[in-house]
């Protein structure tokens, strides 16, 4: 389980800003899209989906702060090609939206904290 689960991982890490479709990691693995889910969420205590979102999501904090890019731009970078759904999964994960957490970053002086990925 542990061997099937981190060959997922590997490919979300590498493709976390692509479309991601249970069947697709299923066929990586050779097994069926709920065996996926199932093992990854019992090794990682997430689905594989909440994953990538959270992958995706320290990358749009990082992007945030640390470079020029617009939210528009960082939701079409990241995969998210409604801006108003990237809006809704950000505040979800890091509990604002993506102009306040810049804006409270720049108040303080250091990023808000979000849930860090093991």
């Amino acid at each position: 389980k542990l061997k099937y689960a981190e060959a997922v991982k590997a490919y979300l890490l590498e493709h976390y800003r692509e479309q991601i479709e249970i069947a697709r990691l299923a066929a990586l693995i050779g097994r069926s899209p709920n065996y996926v889910t199932a093992v990854f969420k019992e090794v990682y205590g997430r689905s594989p989906i909440r994953y990538m979102h959270e992958l995706r999501m320290q990358e749009a904090c990082s992007l945030l702060l640390g470079s020029n890019m617009t939210v528009a731009g960082i939701s079409q970078y990241l995969g998210y090609y409604d801006t108003s759904y990237f809006h809704r999964v950000f505040k979800k994960y890091c509990g604002l939206s993506p102009t306040e957490y810049v804006a409270q970053a720049q108040r303080s002086g250091m990023p808000p904290l979000i849930n860090t990925i093991t």
